[in-house]
């Protein structure tokens, strides 16, 4: 199911919930769109442009996102159920009480992201930036893959977690 500009922006600008499973969103632009609670099970939104959107308690389940553009999203309480985010760019967004269970975030770029209360268990983050992100209270911090996942001093981790053990490298900055 594709969308001429002027379908979404009407889809987008109706009153509730958003219902858009599996629909066909690649390289759409969302910026600042409100999405909340906006259902978007199996959809494909690879490239899309939603910095700033509202995608707080959305359903993404399966959803691709591979290198989309989530800068500053709210995706409090969002479902991400096994959802492709490989190489999205998720700087300073909102994931708190997300639900990212098998969740594809390899490359994904999470500096000074909000992570409190985000469930990760078999979450991949290998090669993942990050740098300053706060994941002070995760779900199952022992399941995720950190693997080449890179850090910095500022990253606040779960008290008692050793992002080392669990294969993430400490490096001075990102500049």
């Amino acid at each position: 199911m594709e969308f001429t500009k002027k379908e979404l922006y009407d889809l987008i600008n109706r009153p509730g919930p958003l219902w858009l499973v599996g629909a066909d969103l690649k390289d759409a632009i969302l910026s600042g769109a409100s999405l909340k609670r906006a259902n978007l099970y199996n959809s494909n939104l690879t490239g899309a442009d939603l910095r700033w959107a509202n995608l707080e308690d959305a359903t993404l389940n399966a959803a691709t996102l591979n290198q989309a553009d989530l800068r500053e999203a709210l995706l409090g309480a969002a479902k991400l159920i096994g959802a492709y985010l490989h190489g999205a760019n998720l700087k300073r967004a909102d994931l708190g009480a997300a639900n990212l269970r098998r969740a594809d975030l390899r490359m994904a770029d999470l500096e000074y992201a909000n992570l409190t209360g985000t469930d990760l268990k078999e979450a991949d983050l290998s090669g993942a930036n990050l740098g300053g992100a706060n994941i002070g209270t995760i779900a199952y911090t022992n399941e995720p893959d950190f693997h080449g996942a890179k850090y910095t001093r500022t990253t606040i981790w779960p008290g008692g977690f050793s992002p080392e053990q669990a294969g993430a490298i400490l490096v001075a900055s990102f500049e």
